[in-house]
């Protein structure tokens, strides 16, 4: 931690000054570094939080791991449309024991699908995100090297973690429509609504990665 901070607190300053003196690759070993030491920060709070895990009955240890994981990764654990369309459901007046009993059966189903959903979400975070901040330098270094600012920045980019978020958005689609079936009309108009055009723009993950 110590190491960490010492290191963070002049990176950007550092960082800009490399490339006012156009080094971009000491750039990139500046902010490679600053990557280095911020994962090593995350390895050591997953690694305490198992060890505290394993000290507890099952049930607890599943808690603190919930806990833990929505703590660490707050936009991937946040409550989704889906499951904001199950508790608006089960509120409902007018539902037949029947459609209790399917929407209670659904609900099991959804959630099962939804861990497997985040699991691969916070993967794929994991895996990408801390290449993130070396982006615009690594953009800036192909224009100094003679490359077309055009290319280089008007190309899109592939984002496996928007390409993540997709899934869990068409997952929610889904069973929220399966909801809607079961219900009438005028009980489909008590659901939450879903996002416009302009809320699902893309999302601005501004966690830092030691967080986790």
């Amino acid at each position: 931690l110590k190491r960490r901070d010492e290191f963070i607190a002049t990176a950007n300053s550092d960082v800009d000054k490399a490339m006012q003196d156009n080094d971009p690759d000491k750039a990139l070993a500046i902010i490679d570094k600053a990557t280095d030491l911020r994962m090593a920060v995350r390895a050591v709070n997953q690694q305490f939080a198992q060890a505290l895990a394993a000290m507890l009955p099952a049930e607890a240890a599943a808690a603190l791991n919930a806990r833990v994981q929505k703590a660490s990764y707050p936009i991937i654990y946040r409550t989704t449309r889906g499951q904001k369309t199950f508790d608006v459901a089960d509120t409902l007046d007018g539902l037949s024991d029947s459609t209790k009993a399917s929407l209670t059966e659904l609900r099991v189903a959804y959630e099962q699908e939804l861990a497997d959903v985040n699991t691969q979400i916070r993967q794929t975070v994991d895996k990408y995100e801390p290449l993130e901040p070396r982006t615009a330098i690594e953009r800036s270094k192909r224009v100094m090297s003679g490359e077309s600012p055009e290319d280089v920045f008007g190309a899109e980019d592939q984002d496996p973690i928007r390409e993540a978020y997709d899934k869990r958005r068409a997952l929610d689609d889904r069973y929220c429509k399966l909801v809607a079936d079961m219900l009438t009309p005028e009980q489909v108009a008590m659901l939450p609504k879903a996002p416009s055009k302009q809320a699902m723009q893309p999302i601005i993950i501004t966690r830092p990665v030691e967080a986790q």
